[in-house]
């Protein structure tokens, strides 16, 4: 259950500190930098899964196929491409995707 909603964008979290932390990030506040590129972050939890874009660290292997992932995020994301799981459909054509990122650029 995510019963805390961002007013600014309607993203939805568990907790109270998690939706104040994404709240940061509206209003610019990246206080966390990359050493390497110099890329700020709101919490210091997206700066240590950025660094494996510099580290090229992908320590997240699925079980199924062996792809290996730098966050267990996105080895979640992959697992649909095996279960078939696909959550999102459009209503207006009936097509489903594993991402509702995918559904609304459908």
């Amino acid at each position: 259950e995510r019963p805390f909603a961002c007013p600014q964008c309607g993203r939805c979290f568990s907790s109270r500190p998690n939706l104040i932390a994404h709240a940061k990030a509206h209003a610019g506040a990246r206080p966390f930098a990359c050493e390497q590129c110099g890329r700020g972050f709101s919490r210091k939890s997206h700066l240590a899964r950025h660094q494996a874009v510099h580290t090229g660290t992908r320590p997240h292997a699925c079980a199924q196929c062996g792809k290996r992932f730098s966050s267990k995020t996105n080895l979640a994301r992959h697992q649909a491409v095996h279960t078939g799981h696909r959550p999102y459909i459009c209503t207006q054509c009936g097509k489903s995707f594993s991402r509702k990122t995918h559904l609304l650029r459908h």
